[in-house]
């Protein structure tokens, strides 16, 4: 609050919106090139973490918060792979991002549906087939 934001309890989803208004609405801490949401206490230092690759690793998953908010990581490594994603990255992708936006859809009745990215990085290949969507 002493950034000129606050935050609420959108139905289970923590917002940040400005003190005496309902926007920008973000469900993030972080966020680059929102002016609004700057001035509300919102940074835009990135939040990573490491993790170490192991020998049998092949497939890097990257998806934004539409992805992992209404699917596990297990579940959608699961469809990328039941969708051909050594053969065919986009198809695997694309499967993704469609369920992940029915399940926006279902779960708000056709009200809301959050922004979905994805993207599948064979690291075993080295040729430029790995695919985003």
């Amino acid at each position: 609050e002493a950034s000129g934001g606050r935050v609420v309890n959108d139905c289970g989803h923590f917002r940040v919106v400005k003190r005496w208004q309902g926007y920008p609405g973000l469900n993030m801490s972080r966020s680059l090139g929102d002016g609004i949401a700057h001035k509300c206490g919102v940074l835009a230092e990135p939040e990573y973490s490491e993790h170490v690759l192991e020998k049998e690793d092949q497939l890097l998953l990257l998806c934004s918060d539409g992805v992992w908010e209404v699917i596990c990581p297990q579940e959608a490594m699961e469809i990328v792979i039941e969708n051909g994603a050594l053969q065919n990255p986009k198809r695997a992708v694309d499967a993704l991002a469609t369920e992940a936006s029915r399940r926006w859809h279902e779960g708000t009745d056709g009200q809301l549906c959050d922004d979905i990215t994805a993207l599948l990085i064979n690291i075993k290949d080295t040729s430029s087939s790995s695919c985003q969507k």
